[in-house]
């Protein structure tokens, strides 16, 4: 690449030498024009890799975010899950009969020695010790010597009650540990005692940190605590092996990342550029690890963060000095406007040429006929994952020209996979065939959705990709259309629902306005409409009957006879008049009442309907009328037993 730049930029000093002698002999009014342009192009171009810069920037924080994010959750998990460990044996039977053993001897049973083994050793930690509160050894799996920083942690931990984290620390023999001090519960007659479980963070810690999950050459995770005004170094580091806890950093990059992360701070700090403890500018994120005073730093060198973007600003600038080239070039043919004689005069060479031109493309074209024929791309691939050879439809899908496609990368067109994950999945590519759907980027920026047919080739003795590539954007767009359809018929249904809704709540206002009693029950005799002239005379409320039956509102004899009228109507299956009576309060009144059976559109019997108005005062009156009837006939036949034969 820097060959081919030099190459580039002689050939542009040489274009721009015979440029300038062109210009010389070209008018100011011709000039200006072309120099506005140029300007305009190099203002582009350098606006261009400006804002490439800063992208990389932002980028390059975000994913500094996201890994002192994950990495500080991974402590925190694993920290929670060994304070289970230590809680676990704090409140197990075994801290009892611990209690209850030293209470008696000051020496431990060795069935609590073989217990308290098997939870070390199936719970990964190193060691195990049980120790007073003056910091006697009662029994310890290791021997150790308990200094005076962790006689006080045991202290406070007795005295607190509960689970401290004592470390990271080396001992006398420079050995690394992470001590999990767990107190006993405090009973009667029963010394002060704590279980110091002794972890080694060279096991999992340590590795943690050391895994960058992307690949980088200066990325680096540190782990530090705050002594004074200076920081220590709790992991090993990577350009100073062996530095956990001997090395002290005074670095003003690390004040700076620890200003802005207050000790109880969820959040990451801001990327920070500085000087780390090599001398070398890098950008860095912190975070607190939760319920510790540990900082996490990740940070990696501006150099190797500077050298990704130093491709895309070499095309970048290339592209400016094409553009230039291009110009130039313009201005150049409206010159050779004034040259056509000339060229006249080597016409019959170009035809001669131009034949010979022909005759290969014609040669080429019946080596591409088949698949330029094909309304799909199609692209072959060595297995470097270069294009050797593609259609005219995969270039107008690309939006290149096909010498443009031939020698372009997979990863260069493909939008969603980079070329680590191109050559992870497929190095070696598989024997068989798939299907899968992914996105390109056309020359120009611009993405579509592609259906990708791929399946392995051997032409001769190589092995070859052969993938077919479809332009699925239209079918992406019915799927759009699809969903948006399915949207608006999801709100017409909300609106039919809300017409019904209205509908129902208008019919509810007439049924509850008509000034009889009206009801629709189930087979069972369970009520499931009833109206507001019914609640008042039952004497209760509309929503209070939904659900009962005859049986739950009337005396039983009268609703043993409504039920009875209800099997009726449904045995024979035909609506019923009769009249029955009916307890209005206090009193019993005679209602003339109309029964139906209610049937679906395959003649099932859903239940029945009905509907009942009070007529005692017309069987009352029929009753005086039939009385004075009779009284009239009485009256008629005394009158003629005593009139003259």
């Amino acid at each position: 690449m820097p060959h081919c730049c030099q190459m580039a930029l002689f050939y542009s000093v040489i274009k721009s030498f015979k440029t300038w002698m062109l210009v010389s002999r070209m008018r100011f009014t011709q000039l200006l024009p072309l120099a506005l342009l140029i300007a305009a192009i190099v203002t582009l171009t350098a606006g261009g890799i400006a804002i490439n810069f800063n992208h990389q920037k932002e980028s390059e924080a975000a994913r500094l975010n996201s890994i002192v994010e994950s990495k500080a959750r991974q402590i925190a998990d694993w920290l929670n899950e060994r304070r289970g460990d230590a809680r676990f044996i704090q409140e197990s039977y075994l801290a009892t009969e611990i209690g209850s053993n030293i209470a008696k001897t000051p020496v431990l049973n060795s069935n609590l020695i073989a217990l308290l083994k098997a939870f070390a050793r199936d719970n990964a930690f190193q060691s195990i010790r049980l120790l007073t509160a003056q910091g006697e050894s009662i029994w310890s799996s290791v021997n150790l010597p308990v200094d005076t920083q962790l006689l006080t942690a045991i202290q406070e931990c007795i005295e607190e009650q509960r689970i401290r984290i004592y470390g990271p620390y080396r001992d006398a023999q420079g050995n690394l540990h992470l001590d999990f001090i767990t107190p006993l519960p405090i009973r009667e007659q029963q010394p002060n005692l704590v279980i110091v479980l002794h972890s080694n963070p060279v096991a999992y810690l340590y590795p943690t940190l050391q895994n960058w999950p992307v690949p980088s050459a200066t990325g680096e995770i540190l782990l530090v605590r705050r002594e004074g005004n200076e920081f220590i170094a709790l992991n090993n580091l990577h350009h100073q092996p062996d530095s956990a806890l001997t090395l002290n950093l005074s670095s003003t990059l690390l004040n700076f990342v620890a200003a802005q992360i207050p000790i109880a701070a969820q959040l990451p700090s801001n990327a920070i550029e500085g000087i780390d403890y090599r001398g070398k500018s890098v950008m860095s994120v912190g975070l607190m690890v939760p319920d510790t005073d540990w900082l996490l730093i990740a940070k990696r060198d501006l150099s190797e963060i500077d050298s990704e973007v130093i491709s895309n600003v070499i095309w970048i600038s290339l592209v400016g000095l094409l553009a230039l080239l291009m110009t130039v070039t313009g201005a150049f043919l409206l010159r050779q406007r004034e040259q056509l004689e000339i060229a006249e005069s080597v016409h019959d060479a170009q035809l001669a040429r131009l034949k010979v031109l022909n005759l290969l493309a014609d040669e080429i074209a019946q080596r591409r006929a088949l698949i330029e024929q094909s309304r799909d791309g199609i692209l072959v691939f060595d297995m470097d994952h270069r294009v050797i050879e593609g259609n005219q439809r995969m270039a107008d899908m690309l939006g290149c020209t096909t010498q443009e496609l031939i020698g372009m990368r997979s990863w260069e067109m493909d939008a969603v996979m980079s070329e680590e994950m191109i050559r992870e999945n497929f190095n070696p590519f598989p024997h068989h065939g798939f299907v899968f759907e992914t996105r390109h980027r056309r020359c120009d920026g611009s993405e579509y959705p592609v259906e990708v047919s791929a399946s392995s080739v051997l032409w001769g003795e190589q092995n070859f990709v052969l993938c077919i590539c479809r332009d699925i954007t239209e079918r992406k767009q019915i799927e759009l259309q699809l969903a948006q359809e399915r949207a608006h018929l999801e709100d017409r249904v909300n609106e039919r629902t809300a017409e019904l809704h209205q509908q129902s709540q208008e019919l509810r206002a007439i049924i509850d306005n008509i000034p009889h009693m009206i009801w629709l029950k189930d087979v069972k005799g369970r009520f499931l409409v009833v109206n507001q002239t019914m609640a008042n005379v039952v004497g209760g409320a509309v929503q209070d009957l939904l659900g009962q039956t005859d049986f739950d509102l009337w005396p039983m004899e009268l609703a043993k006879r409504y039920r009875a009228d209800d099997r009726a109507v449904i045995a024979i299956r035909q609506q019923m008049t009769l009249d029955e009576p009916i307890l209005h309060g206090t009193e019993i009144v005679i209602s003339e009442t109309f029964k139906a059976p209610v049937l679906d559109a395959a003649g099932n019997v859903l239940g029945t309907v009905g509907f009942s108005r009070d007529v005692s005062a017309a069987k009352e009156l029929e009753r005086v009328r039939e009385q004075a009837r009779e009284a009239a006939e009485s009256a008629n036949r005394a009158k003629s037993a005593f009139s003259p034969i």
